[in-house]
């Protein structure tokens, strides 16, 4: 064992991401056992339109699929009107930073954009890894960009380049508009960095949760008229209507 790991044992206390109770270090999971029982009771919920768990249901957004069909991946449900550990990670994701629930989230990005891209036969290996930033000034109300950190963890862990070809000039963010709201303000938000050059590349665009799809189909565009050869929208969860019958609350 390296020294630094033994430091990290003797004065690092690793605790739940959901509830903060201490864990043990080697845990595999960031969850104590109950949260993973909340979280494997999540991993189960189904949704109402093709009656699939989040491993298999393949309903996107429209504003998704007009990028390239049907090619996207997200990892877990997202219901707004729930409290779900799901919802418990992306709000200490996007308020609370904690490497801990970066790294977690990229893992499970990770592990369902390799399973996509197998499915299809498509060379990861080539890809480069973008995303769209957050506004400037909620950066500057919690101290960092989520979207940025989370897309560096992805990149790293799929072996790939992180390419930050957006810059954010928007006012408003997303949450409380309505969809056709949310499609005029993301397309008034970002702009392409000058001097990026995405031509002939494929890119994983990376953002934390899939809502109308509005963001995605935005920056996907704007890579595209850069001339990237393919955009594929990697989530860590999508915003769904589900069953939540056999949901553990």
């Amino acid at each position: 064992m390296k020294i630094s790991q033994i430091l990290k044992r003797a004065f690092i206390v690793r605790k739940c991401i959901l509830c903060g109770e201490v864990i043990d270090y080697d845990r595999k999971a960031p969850f104590c056992d109950e949260c993973t029982s909340l979280w494997l009771a999540n991993l189960d919920l189904m949704c109402i339109k093709c009656g699939f768990d989040c491993d298999y249901c393949t309903c996107l957004p429209d504003k998704v699929r007009e990028i390239n069909h049907s090619i996207a991946s997200f990892g877990v449900f997202y219901s707004p009107e729930l409290m779900t550990p799901v919802n418990r990670v992306v709000y200490k994701l996007k308020r609370n930073y904690n490497f801990e629930v970066i790294r977690f989230c990229a893992e499970v990005m990770k592990r369902k954009a390799i399973k996509l891209c197998a499915k299809l036969s498509i060379n990861y290996r080539s890809f480069i890894v973008t995303f769209p930033p957050r506004r400037r000034d909620a950066v500057l109300e919690y101290g960092y960009d989520h979207a940025k950190l989370l897309a560096k963890e992805f990149a790293i862990k799929m072996g790939l380049e992180l390419r930050e070809c957006f810059k954010n000039v928007g006012k408003k963010e997303q949450k409380g508009l309505s969809r056709s709201d949310r499609l005029f303000n993301a397309i008034n938000s970002f702009k392409v960095k000058d001097g990026i050059d995405v031509k002939g590349e494929s890119v994983f665009l990376v953002d934390d949760v899939m809502t109308s799809g509005a963001t995605l189909n935005a920056c996907a565009k704007m890579l595209i008229f850069e001339g990237a050869k393919q955009v594929i929208p990697i989530t860590f969860a999508k915003d769904t209507k589900t069953n939540t019958s056999n949901l553990i609350d």
